[in-house]
């Protein structure tokens, strides 16, 4: 498969809401224009391993697996990741989703709020 093709593919595979996550919104996230990204799914710019690498980390997938390396994406589960979560990258750089919608900002907080409250309390 080749990457344009399975960038695209990764990409349609995620929600936002009712709808497939769409280039535009990814673009934003990367920081890119929507025009680049767009280029890049129709294979008309090459992918910088930077890039590669904040997609893969944006979609939970592996580069290798991004690029076509891999056929089928490694269990997200049998190697977790750790991210910290600070109030500066919970809702610019984090994108969480819930019963196959993402969570807004405001939910996000909310329930970092919460998550918060509830460990005071515990401890």
């Amino acid at each position: 498969m080749k990457v344009p093709h399975r960038i695209k593919e990764v990409r349609e595979s995620h929600r936002d809401g009712d709808k497939k996550l769409s280039g535009i919104k990814v673009a934003k996230m990367l920081n890119i224009s929507s025009q680049y990204y767009y280029e890049i799914e129709r294979g008309e710019k090459n992918l910088s391993v930077d890039l590669a690498s904040d997609l893969a980390d944006l979609f939970n997938v592996t580069v290798d697996y991004l690029i076509g390396r891999e056929k089928e994406n490694e269990d997200t589960v049998s190697q977790p990741r750790k991210y910290e979560l600070t109030d500066k990258n919970i809702t610019t750089e984090i994108n969480i989703s819930l019963d196959g919608k993402l969570l807004t900002q405001k939910e996000i907080k909310f329930a970092i709020e919460n998550l918060r409250l509830l460990r005071k309390f515990r401890d």
